[in-house]
């Protein structure tokens, strides 16, 4: 063959290859004309194949049958309802793929445009549709004309909904809202050319496997997105920036509905997304779960194989979004961090901080010398403070840790720090630090969780986590929530609340794309109606003789189990374990008079019981054995009243503080001898409650108050700080709370009166606030009640024939009938997750009423009992336990709570 043929052929197959090529991306370049038509500004776009047999699998299972009583989704099904009353309508929506566009339609609504492809034989279908719509009186057809297109709209003349479309040449496109059909028309109307093809070209780039319902979220515009269902998008700032655009295939299992696919960066070098970030990293597995409570309500979790270079990217990336400050780098910065918004009682919920460290000493040594540079610069005096073996610092720097750490680690005004372990922990209050500390000692942290571990179990690790517990963030979202959005979540709280967690991480990345995934686990077991708020015997054991005390509730430190301690007539004090089962029984001098606290008296992580009796202050180990040199005889020349128990530094070196009826103070160190100014110290009047310790800097502070009304602050030895005795003028029949800042200016005591007055003193001595409750008669006692942990209080109004259950403001939360003569007990719990609930005892008619805040009865009937009850309730389960005594028993009730 001649050089010449060769040529010849060679340039025939490059001539093909070329041609075939151009086809190829003629081809590709071809715009779908649903694709196309979708608006630039749409918040999303679902692709769904076969909508109606789509339909028709998600109502098979749990998810789906709960995901349909929801308002929006009724609405949905609704309209397919009618659809489908049609013949002809089938023929329109079976067996092809039609898209769904997501828009704003006011401050806190939106609706969809619908894009239906039709072949000329479902044209034929379509018009015939039409004509049944407009011979049946139900319905009004009207038709106008908008740019190049008729507008026609069907109403449905008994909900007054109208359904508007247009037809292009191979499309119907419709919407439940006219107006989003005319922005499709301006759309269409820019022209073939000029057409912005957005929508189209992310579909393209979209993975090539695809099941029946696929989203595409346009991340640019997520904070319009989270508006629609909230007054703040603060927080959500920075999801607009993840990535450029994402396609996630929607599937359900019995458990969860998943959304998983890829994010895709912005290819544009000028555009550094969130993700940006973590390119050239290695994702790494989660450790820190030991740092972060049970109640969490919103974890974000970060993980980075190389940290400097991922803190050049976020410095790149904050420089382009945010105005910041020149950048600090700690080299001690190891490869995890995790941002944890707790849920508290108070207004602004704890924020946790933890940064892992490599190098512990370097990362103290780098962090006082910043703390003492803010300090100088602030004028201010370095405030540090010890607490269960660890040294809290402040830098005076508000903001701090987003200078450091990223712009969305904000939410620190005041910023706090110490160092557990090889974590670096900031927080956004002194207590919320203290806070953790003792979480960590009841083991209460997702580390100890089988549920929350599991949400970590992945095959890959995850640069970028956002987890969020919905039980513990209801609040907070309530809070945020639109008026509208409040509405409906109070109205489906049972339905929205089955759904426990939701969880959206950022996994393997590939050439500029991240493997992302967006689950919502669903309670696998919902509550029945028929077992929901109803009582039943967990188990009950029998005393020797009539119980005289209301149950407490204790650990054991062999299992951490649950045990309960009660004391009979005969001055026989039992220990029963978690299964009812007596462990042991031992006679007292005399009743138990003080509160009973667990220590550890012998620092071994055993634990023993401190209390009182009339004459005596005892400590008793786990088998009921005097632990030496107890008990010890206290020389008061009345009964003993109360009992405090004080760890100053939590090194465990206890003091223990003793008041007897006549109001004089007993101070006993661990060895039990009585401590200089404590021996005793006279008040002259009976106490109204238990003393509180209270550490602020590097100050103590007990606080008193007398049953006449008479307000003090004590130091360590027993001296009255300046501005105290506090004559407060009324008496009160409640215990007090403390709510501690960070100075004697800014730390209150909170005091409700008998007559009702709701009273704030400083630590200076100053009366800050008087407000007086509304009284609805002359006989009206109020007294306030604290949550067991001393967290969270309500207002309890007390007349001849009512007890009525007040906010913090004095706002009726409930009113319940009672016989004030017969000298009603009131408790509060407030569990978290939105569960608050109120126990009344009536001691003349032995039983006790729980109530949730709103009012509502939990039980079918009344508990018997004579005495105040103990609750408990365990997340994992949803259930509440309530232990209580009736004449000789001792007994568990438990309940399902929905």
């Amino acid at each position: 063959m001649t050089r010449k043929y060769l040529l010849a052929i060679a340039g025939i197959v490059i001539v093909g290859i070329v041609g075939f090529g151009a086809y190829q991306w003629w081809l590709n370049r071809q715009l779908s004309p649903a694709w196309v038509a979708v608006p630039i500004h749409s918040l999303l776009v679902v692709e769904a194949d076969n909508p109606l047999n789509v339909v028709s699998d998600w109502k098979k299972n749990d998810i789906g049958q709960q995901i349909q009583s929801l308002p929006y989704f009724q609405t949905l099904l609704s309209r397919l309802n009618i659809l489908q009353k049609y013949p002809e309508s089938k023929d329109i929506l079976l067996k092809k793929k039609i898209l769904m566009s997501l828009h704003v339609t006011t401050r806190n609504d939106f609706d969809y445009v619908f894009y239906i492809p039709l072949s000329e034989r479902e044209k034929e279908s379509t018009q015939k549709l039409i004509q049944q719509f407009r011979s049946n009186t139900g319905f009004r057809t009207d038709t106008r004309t908008f740019g190049d297109y008729q507008i026609t709209d069907i109403t449905d003349q008994s909900s007054r909904q109208s359904f508007s479309f247009i037809f292009t040449d191979d499309l119907l496109i419709g919407s439940y809202t006219s107006f989003l059909v005319e922005d499709v028309i301006r759309k269409l109307n820019e022209g073939t050319v000029n057409r912005d093809t957005q929508w189209n070209n992310w579909n393209k780039v979209a993975s090539v496997s695809k099941g029946p319902l696929q989203v595409y979220v346009n991340l640019s515009v997520t904070p319009r997105l989270v508006q629609l269902f909230t007054n703040y998008s603060s927080d959500a700032g920075f999801l607009s920036t993840l990535g450029l655009f994402a396609n996630l295939e929607l599937t359900q299992d019995k458990n969860s509905i998943h959304l998983k696919g890829n994010t895709h960066l912005n290819p544009k070098s000028n555009q550094i997304n969130y993700l940006t970030m973590f390119q050239e990293q290695e994702a790494q597995p989660v450790s820190c779960l030991s740092m972060i409570p049970n109640q969490t309500a919103i974890l974000y979790h970060w993980t980075f194989s190389k940290p400097q270079l991922y803190f050049k990217k976020h410095y790149q990336y904050d420089s382009l979004y945010h105005s910041i400050s020149r950048p600090r780098y700690f080299s001690w910065i190891a490869n995890e961090m995790a941002l944890a918004i707790v849920e508290t009682t108070g207004s602004q919920p704890d924020r946790l901080l933890c940064v892992r460290t490599n190098d512990v000493s370097n990362a103290a040594k780098q962090l006082r010398e910043v703390a003492i540079q803010y300090d100088e610069g602030n004028e201010k005096s370095s405030y540090q403070e010890k607490y269960k073996g660890a040294a809290i610092h402040q830098i005076y720097k508000p903001e701090f840790p987003s200078s450091v750490f990223g712009n969305e680690v904000n939410g620190f005004p005041q910023c706090f720090y110490t160092i557990i372990n090889q974590y670096v922990v900031f927080g956004n209050s002194v207590q919320s630090l203290k806070n953790l500390l003792d979480i960590r000692e009841t083991g209460d942290v997702w580390s100890q969780s089988a549920i929350k571990r599991n949400l970590f179990k992945s095959e890959h690790s995850a640069y970028f986590t956002i987890q969020i517990d919905v039980s513990h963030a209801w609040s907070l979202f309530y809070q945020k929530a639109a008026p509208h959005w409040q509405q409906i979540m109070q109205q489906y709280s049972s339905s929205l609340k089955d759904f426990e967690h939701l969880t959206m991480g950022f996994y393997s990345e590939h050439s500029n794309t991240f493997e992302t995934e967006i689950t919502a686990h669903y309670r696998s077991k919902p509550i029945a109606s028929s077992v929901a708020n109803t009582f039943f015997v967990s188990w009950k054991t029998t005393a020797d003789t009539l119980l005289r005390m209301s149950p407490i509730l204790v650990r054991s430190h062999i299992n951490h189990s649950r045990e309960v301690i009660v004391q009979d007539a005969a001055n026989r004090m039992y220990l029963v374990n978690q299964s009812g089962q007596i462990l042991w029984r031992k006679w007292m001098d005399s009743p138990i008079q003080s509160e009973i606290y667990q220590i550890d008296y012998l620092k071994n992580n055993k634990l023993q019981y401190l209390f009182t009796t009339n004459h005596q202050l005892h400590i008793l180990d786990r088998n009921g054995s005097p632990v030496a040199p107890f008990p010890i005889k206290i020389p008061a020349t009345t009964n003993l009243h109360t009992l405090s128990m004080v760890d100053y530094d939590g090194n465990k070196e206890y003091r223990f503080l003793v008041s007897d009826m006549l109001g004089n103070l007993y101070m006993y160190n661990k060895a039990g001898a009585i401590l200089e100014g404590w021996n005793p110290l006279h008040t002259g009047y009976r106490l109204e409650c238990t003393p509180q310790h209270v550490r602020i800097q590097d100050k103590d502070y007990f606080v008193i108050l007398q049953a006449n009304g008479k307000l003090t602050l004590l130091n360590r030895r027993g001296q009255v700080y300046p501005g105290f005795p506090v004559d407060l003028k009324a008496r009160t029949e409640s215990r007090f709370l403390v709510e501690t800042g960070l100075s004697p200016e800014q730390t209150h005591i909170v005091i409700v009166t008998k007559e009702g007055e709701i009273i704030y003193t400083d630590f200076t001595g100053k009366i800050t606030t008087r407000k007086q409750l509304y009284h609805t008669s002359g006989n009206n006692v109020f007294r306030m009640c604290l949550e067991p942990k001393h967290k969270d209080w309500v207002i309890a109004r007390l007349e001849n024939r009512t007890i009525a259950i007040l906010d913090k403001e004095g706002q009726s939360l409930f009113e319940t009938a009672a016989n004030l003569s017969d000298n009603n007990e009131v408790q509060y719990y407030n569990f978290g997750a939105g569960l608050r609930i109120v126990a009344i005892t009536n001691p003349v008619a032995k039983s006790t009423t729980l109530y949730t805040i709103t009012g509502s009865v939990i039980g079918k009937t009344p508990i018997h009992s004579s005495s105040p009850i103990a609750a408990v309730y365990v997340d994992a389960y949803d259930k509440l336990l309530v232990y209580h005594t009736i004449d000789r028993q001792i007994e568990v009730l438990s309940a399902k709570i929905k």
